[in-house]
C-alpha cells in the first residue's frame, strides 16, 4: 500500500486515530474530531492529548506508555477508559497504542473506537446480576450453580448458612465436599445430570460434619450450566415423625412452602419494579417489566393457594381470570381491553396451574404489544374446558391478527409459551387471519 492509499484509509476510518508527541496532538482523522465533539480534525491538533483522559484513568495510561517506550509490549493490550471530550463530557472509548516515527519524532499513534453503548449495557447487566443475586441471598432457599461436570461455581448465603460450605478457590470443589462418599456422590451426580423435576432427598455433608437431610430440584440452563435449589428439610422430618397420616405431614409442609415462596415472589416483583424504574435504559425497564408481570403470574397462584387453604389442587375458574385480570390492568393504560372469559371448574396441581398461569401472561402481554396498534380498545376471550379427555385453553384477541403465524417465533414471549407448552405435554396452534387465537390442549393429570 502506497502512502497516498494509506493515508485516504486513515482519514476514512471509521474508528478515531491519533498521532501525539510530547504529549501534543500532531495529526486527528476526522472520526477523532466526531468522538471529541470537534468541528474538524483542526480543533484537535496542538491540544496536550493526555488532558483528554479521565483523571481516574491518567495514571494508568502514563504507566503504560511509558513501559512501551522502555520496550515493554504491555499498553499493546486494548484498554477501556473514559476520555473527556472537549466540552468535557466523558465518554467510554475503547484504545490501543503503538509507537511510530512522526516527522521525525517518536510519537504514539492511538486507535480509539467509542463503546457508550456496550458499556452502558454491561452497567445494566451488572446491575441486573446484583440484582439477581440480591434476591438469591434474600430466600431462604439453598441455591448452588455448577457445571455439567458438577464442578459448583456458586453458592447463595443460604446455602453457607446451612451447610458451612463456601466457593473458595478451584482446589475444593463443594459439590466433593457435599458428597464425600463416592458411591453416594455418584448417584447424586446421575439425579444431577437427569435434569429431574422432582425434589429429591439427599444427605449433605456440611462442614462441620454433620448431616443434613434436604430436598433438592434442579434445572438445566442454555449455557451448560446448572441450578440446584435445596430446602433444608430436617424440622419437617422431625415433625412427621409425630405426624400419624403421611397426607397431613405433606399438606404443612406445602403449606409453609407456598407462604415462602409467595413472600419471595412478591419481593422479587417489587424489586424488579423499582429497577425498571431507576434504570436509565428504556429495552432494559422493558425487559424488567416483563420479568415482573411473568413473577406476578407465579404469585397470584401462591396467594391462591393460600387464600383457598387448597395446597395440591387449583381451580382454574377462580385462578386464570384473576390472572389475565391482572395483567390487562398492570399494562398498557391507554389501551382499554374486554375480557371476557368462560373457564370450567376444573382442578389441576400447582405446577401446572403456574404454567397455565404463565402461557396466559405471555399471550395477553403480546397481544397487548402488537395485536391493537393505533386502537384504544380491543376484546380479550379466555376460554377453558374438558374436550375429549384433555385440557383445552384458548385465548383469543379482535386485533390485526398475524398472518401466517409461527409457532418457533424468535421472541422470548413466543419461546416460554411454546416450551412450557412442551412441559406441559401439550400442543399449541396458532391462528391469525381475524385477530389472533391461540389454543393450547394437554393432556389430563394421572
Amino acid at each position: 500500500m502506497d502512502a497516498k492509499t494509506a493515508m485516504l484509509a486513515i482519514e476514512g476510518s471509521p474508528d478515531a486515530i491519533i498521532v501525539q508527541t510530547d504529549d501534543i496532538i500532531r495529526y486527528a482523522n476526522a472520526a477523532a474530531a466526531e468522538l471529541f465533539g470537534a468541528s474538524s480534525p483542526h480543533d484537535l491538533l496542538g491540544l496536550p492529548f493526555f488532558e483528554r483522559i479521565h483523571p481516574d484513568f491518567y495514571t494508568d495510561a502514563q504507566e503504560r506508555l511509558e513501559k512501551l517506550r522502555s520496550g515493554d509490549p504491555t499498553y499493546l493490550k486494548v484498554a477501556e477508559r473514559l476520555y473527556l471530550q472537549l466540552n468535557g463530557r466523558p465518554v467510554w472509548v475503547e484504545t490501543i497504542g503503538q509507537l511510530i516515527e512522526y516527522e521525525n519524532q517518536i510519537g504514539t499513534l492511538f486507535y480509539l473506537r467509542k463503546v457508550e453503548n456496550r458499556k452502558r449495557l454491561q452497567m445494566v447487566l451488572e446491575q441486573e446480576r446484583k440484582l439477581y443475586e440480591k434476591i438469591l441471598n434474600s430466600i431462604p432457599v439453598l441455591v448452588a450453580r455448577s457445571t455439567l461436570n458438577n464442578y459448583t461455581f456458586y453458592v447463595n448465603e443460604e446455602f453457607t448458612r446451612v451447610l458451612g460450605w463456601k466457593v473458595q478457590d478451584k482446589s475444593q470443589n463443594v459439590f466433593d465436599q457435599c458428597f464425600p462418599n463416592p458411591a453416594y456422590r455418584k448417584t447424586v451426580a446421575n439425579y444431577v445430570a437427569c435434569d429431574s423435576k422432582e425434589w429429591k432427598l439427599l444427605r449433605v455433608q456440611g462442614e462441620n460434619g454433620s448431616i443434613v437431610e434436604s430436598r433438592w430440584s434442579n434445572v438445566h440452563l442454555d449455557d451448560d450450566t446448572i441450578i440446584s435449589l435445596g430446602i433444608d428439610v430436617r424440622e419437617h422430618l422431625q415433625m412427621g415423625k409425630q405426624v400419624q397420616e403421611l397426607l397431613q405431614e405433606k399438606e404443612i409442609l406445602l403449606r409453609e412452602v407456598h407462604h415462602r415462596m409467595k413472600n419471595n415472589l412478591a419481593t422479587m416483583t417489587s424489586l424488579l419494579t423499582i429497577q425498571a424504574e431507576m434504570t436509565e435504559s428504556p429495552e432494559a425497564a422493558i425487559a424488567l417489566l416483563n420479568a415482573r408481570n411473568r413473577i406476578q403470574s407465579v404469585t397470584l397462584l401462591y396467594e391462591h393457594l393460600n387464600r383457598t387453604g387448597e395446597v395440591q389442587k387449583v381451580n382454574l375458574a377462580d385462578y386464570l381470570p384473576q390472572v389475565s385480570q391482572d395483567i390487562i390492568t398492570a399494562l398498557d393504560a391507554s389501551l382499554s381491553l374486554w375480557l371476557e372469559s368462560q373457564v370450567d371448574p376444573l382442578k389441576v396441581s400447582p405446577a401446572r396451574a403456574s404454567l397455565l398461569g404463565i402461557i396466559v401472561n405471555e399471550i395477553i402481554t403480546n397481544a397487548v404489544k402488537y395485536a391493537f396498534p393505533n386502537q384504544k380498545r380491543g376484546n380479550i376471550i379466555l376460554s377453558c374446558g374438558l374436550v375429549n379427555s384433555a385440557i383445552v385453553l384458548k385465548v383469543s384477541d379482535n386485533g390485526i391478527g398475524c398472518g401466517d403465524c409461527i409457532v418457533d417465533s424468535p421472541g422470548l414471549g413466543a419461546n416460554l409459551i411454546s416450551m412450557l407448552t412442551e412441559q406441559l405435554e401439550g400442543t399449541l396452534t396458532i391462528e391469525g387471519t381475524e385477530g389472533t387465537r391461540y389454543t393450547i390442549t394437554i393432556p389430563l393429570e394421572d
